[in-house]
C-alpha cells in the first residue's frame, strides 16, 4: 500500500451494485475466473487496443498493448496459460 490506501484500493477493485454497476468498480471491470478474482480494463482506439487484467488471488497480472486489434486475443491465450499454471 505503497501508492494506494487499502480502503482507496477496494473502491477501485470492488463492484457499485448500489450505483447499477454491479461488475465495475471505479474505472476497474470485476470478474471471478474460477476461483480467481480479476480486475481490470480494456478499450481501442482506431488502430491500437490494450488490456489490463490483475488476477488478485493468484498474482498474476496481464497487460497488452496491440497495434490492430490482438489484445483481446493475447488475453484469451493468456487465461488459458494461467488456468493451465493453476491446474498443475
Amino acid at each position: 500500500h505503497k501508492l494506494l490506501k487499502a480502503e482507496t484500493r477496494d473502491a477501485l477493485f470492488n463492484p457499485r451494485p448500489e450505483a447499477n454497476s454491479p461488475s465495475y468498480g471505479y474505472g476497474f471491470m470485476v470478474n471471478a475466473i474460477g476461483s480467481d478474482r480479476e480486475v481490470g480494463h480494456g478499450g481501442t482506439f482506431p488502430g491500437t487496443t490494450a488490456q489490463l487484467a490483475i488476477f488478485l488471488d493468484s498474482g498474476y497480472t496481464f497487460v497488452a498493448l496491440c497495434n490492430g486489434l490482438g489484445a483481446q486475443a493475447a488475453y484469451n491465450k493468456a487465461l488459458s496459460l494461467i488456468e493451465r499454471l493453476k491446474a498443475e
